[in-house]
């Protein structure tokens, strides 16, 4: 306990026998608010920081430092400044005047997690990715310490504060540690974590599968496809100039589909940083119909990539879109401009009995996250394609994609499409004219870019 006839000066003394060097840079980066900016290129001992406090009145010393051995879970060392870890932890709960600020705990609680590769792989981003960033003085001290003197160097150039962690978010995404999201999670919002970004290396992105039903068995309820190939051709071009390793399959039975999904889900993922997966084919509510006609879930494709059939893919961005009917309504207007002739324009609607919608929180399931699903149409609407040139959904999204990829995330980029391929209007029988809209449903936990170190630069 405090009591009065504590020698403060020894019990300290007892304390600095203990601390090692990486320990003494430790206290030096807690203690940075007593005793300033520490220069961690000189070698000092736990006595030098403790002479620095020297400032403050022995009890107030003696509160610090126990607060920062309790950081550094120097616990069998707090007892010899007078309590014991339980009382100590109480004593910080209950205090209004805690010594070192929020923000400083918890960059030192994430230092803690951080490995020597680790650190720097960061100090390499940033060095790569702002302006006016000066790596030298981390190349001049020792490992220990580099952390500390990182995070000192975004503060000071205000690239990272308690009320902006966006470029250090950023960080943990590109070296994949997530998991360090929750030490910021009281700096931001609401509570709410962090939006950072999804790692993706250039050099091996992705797997893009390209699933193309185009000609059907039954050519009376299931008419041929016209212009799904100019798609595929589409996608292909984009996706290999994107740096993606490409599949196509085409005119797949039901039960085939459903064996190649198992299949692929068993490979190993683990040198792609995303998936996407391209579906053309007629559908309906919640599904699309393989080449027998016979239908197959969306849920039963996607609830193969989960984190839990899918390890090699867990925590990876997984984009399916999907260009096909989804029920038998069509969105009519008014007055449109230059309508397209119906002659030349072709929906996947299959003619067969409606299908009861499955309730949207089968649509993935289970361990859902970091999934997005792209819709050529809203739920219970028509599919348009052009019977020459492609699909409205999928030649909008593949020139948005193309033109934006460097520069805006992937819901950024599906909003455009969804203006785009809105503005698309179909003369029908009749004289009606109707149009689509795209839809998404999206668990993405980041911000998805093709080009993630481009964005970095300009934070």
């Amino acid at each position: 306990m405090d009591g009065g006839g504590t020698d403060w000066n020894t019990a300290l003394l007892e304390v600095s026998d203990d601390l090692d060097s990486r320990d003494t840079r430790s206290l030096q980066y807690l203690s940075q608010a007593e005793i300033g900016n520490p220069d961690f290129e000189k070698k000092r001992d736990s006595l030098d920081i403790f002479h620095q406090l020297s400032h403050l009145k022995d009890k107030e010393t003696v509160k610090h430092v126990r607060e920062c051995l309790y950081l550094m879970e120097k616990f069998s060392l707090i007892r010899k400044l007078g309590l014991n870890k339980e009382e100590l932890e109480n004593q910080i709960k209950n205090s209004d005047t805690v010594t070192i600020s929020p923000f400083r705990k918890a960059l030192f609680n994430i230092s803690k997690e951080l490995s020597t590769a680790e650190v720097n792989r960061m100090i390499e981003l940033s060095n790569n990715g702002l302006k006016n960033f000066s790596i030298r003085r981390l190349e001049r001290i020792d490992e220990s310490a580099r952390i500390f003197e990182l995070f000192n160097i975004l503060e000071q150039r205000k690239d990272i504060s308690s009320n902006d962690t966006t470029f250090l978010t950023t960080l943990f995404e590109e070296i994949h540690r997530k998991d360090l999201f929750n030490h910021l999670e009281p700096f931001t919002k609401g509570g709410l974590k962090p939006i950072g970004i999804y790692p993706v290396n250039t050099e091996s992105p992705g797997l893009c599968i390209i699933l193309n039903n185009e000609k059907f068995e039954d050519t009376e309820k299931f008419h041929e496809r016209l212009g799904s190939q100019s798609d595929v051709e589409c996608i292909t071009k984009l996706f290999d100039n994107l740096g993606y390793k490409i599949i196509v399959k085409s005119n797949l039975r039901s039960g085939d589909i459903v064996d190649f999904v198992h299949r692929l889900k068993t490979e190993d993922h683990g040198v792609y940083t995303s998936f996407v997966f391209f579906i053309l084919s007629h559908g309906g509510p919640r599904m699309i119909y393989g080449v027998d006609g016979l239908p197959v879930q969306i849920s039963k494709l996607t609830e193969e990539f989960t984190a839990s059939s899918c390890k090699t893919l867990a925590g990876k961005p997984k984009v399916f879109f999907i260009q096909a009917c989804q029920g038998k309504k069509e969105q009519l207007i008014q007055t449109r401009a230059s309508p397209r002739c119906l002659r030349e324009v072709r929906s996947d609607i299959v003619p067969m009995p409606p299908v009861q919608d499955e309730p949207l929180d089968d649509v993935m399931h289970p361990n859902p996250s970091d999934f997005l699903l792209g819709f050529s149409t809203a739920p219970g609407y028509i599919s348009y394609r052009d019977s020459r040139s492609g699909s409205f959904y999928i030649q909008s999204l593949c020139r948005q994609i193309q033109e934006k990829c460097k520069s805006h995330h992937l819901l950024d980029i599906l909003t455009e499409v969804n203006s785009q391929v809105s503005k698309e209007n179909i003369l029908l029988d009749g004289g009606h004219r109707a149009l689509t809209v795209p839809t998404q449903e999206t668990s993405l936990t980041a911000k998805f870019y093709f080009y993630p170190e481009l964005v970095i630069k300009h934070v």
